[in-house]
């Protein structure tokens, strides 16, 4: 803050409006791509969807393409890490595919009503490969 200390107030107040006016910007972008990921999105029996999200992204993503295919999971994070995800399916099909989904990418997690959430220590290659198969 570069300001005569009478102007600090007003000083601090337009760095509080630029960072604010940047926050509603940078959420305007998030809405953007996460439309953009949807609008991307084929319909089918199962979708793998992997990027930079956040949890809530991840949600939204996840129930705007479940309109599209019966299965989807959102997926972020990177092959040297693991990824989190949000799985999204019918209630009564839930705990089987994520038992089998779990199981097979070396993942720990789980859900109720249609959603779960968790992480897997799998490669993107094996997770599309998984997805491939339904």
């Amino acid at each position: 803050l570069c300001a005569k200390r009478e102007d600090t107030a007003d000083a601090v107040e337009q760095l509080v409006a630029k960072k604010e006016a940047q926050d509603r910007e940078i959420e305007s972008l998030k809405l953007k791509l996460c439309q953009s990921v949807i609008d991307s999105a084929k319909g089918g029996t199962a979708a793998a969807i992997f990027g930079d999200f956040d949890n809530q992204q991840m949600r939204h993503i996840a129930n705007e393409v479940f309109k599209k295919c019966g299965v989807v999971a959102v997926f972020s994070g990177c092959d040297d890490d693991s990824y989190s995800y949000i799985l999204k399916t019918d209630d009564e099909s839930l705990d089987s595919i994520s038992r089998q989904m779990n199981n097979a990418l070396q993942g720990r997690g789980g859900g109720r009503n249609g959603m779960a959430q968790g992480k897997v220590n799998a490669k993107r290659e094996t997770i599309d490969a998984f997805f491939k198969k339904m």
